[in-house]
């Protein structure tokens, strides 16, 4: 979960304040909050609820705070349907599909920045990766599996200043964007990738209970 990293981000990230950001209200909550900390759902053409996780499609929107629980109070109390002025099908699985769209475009934004050079893994060069961050002033994300061992989790207390860590990912999906089974850690240098990284881990880690670090060799 990215509990611990949520704290750190407005404090650490010089980048990443919520100033000048368009902001949305809550349709659970009534609070309100930048639209890349929301999740937007929209109706289909068959009155079905779609999540839409990069707040693209066309139509009217409703906006709903990151919590499984929350969103599980919107569809309990059918305030969509009063969002949307009408009766709307709300998908049994909603819950799950929104939780593995979050995931996939946090894996793909993963996977986008590496090809942009901008993002490696593996422990040894995101140590590299970590110093050079130090030696600029700097620093960048680091993305540490959910279920990675108690030696990564504990290397990585020990960043920069200014640097931001996300933990929403488990290893499987950190190797998916790196094409390889697993990985345990990524960094990412500072950016524009990096931001809407923090975005997405922020809105996962609603769907993601904390996972407990276990003991794996080659981290």
């Amino acid at each position: 979960m990215l509990v611990e990293a949520t704290v750190t981000i407005e404090a650490r990230s010089g980048t990443h304040g919520s100033a000048a950001r368009p902001v949305r209200r809550c349709i659970v909550t009534g609070e309100h909050a930048p639209r890349a900390r929301l999740l937007r759902f929209v109706v289909s053409p068959e009155g079905v609820l779609t999540p839409d996780v990069a707040a693209r499609l066309p139509g009217r929107g409703a906006w709903v705070t990151p919590d499984a629980a929350v969103l599980g109070q919107a569809i309990k109390r059918k305030l969509f349907a009063r969002a949307f002025h009408g009766p709307v099908a709300v998908p049994d699985d909603l819950v799950r599909r929104v939780e593995a769209l979050l995931a996939r475009r946090l894996v793909d934004g993963l996977s986008l920045a590496r090809r942009a050079g901008r993002a490696v893994a593996g422990a040894e060069k995101v140590e590299a990766r970590v110093a050079q961050w130090a030696r600029a002033g700097r620093p960048g994300l680091v993305a540490l599996a959910r279920d990675a061992g108690a030696d990564a989790r504990k290397r990585r207390r020990s960043l920069p200043d200014g640097a931001v860590l996300i933990d929403a990912l488990d290893g499987e999906e950190i190797g998916q964007a790196f094409g390889r089974p697993r990985a345990a850690q990524a960094a990412v240098d500072r950016g524009a990738l990096m931001d809407r990284l923090i975005d997405d881990a922020f809105r996962l880690s609603g769907f993601r209970p904390a996972a407990a670090a276990v003991e794996r060799d080659g981290e």
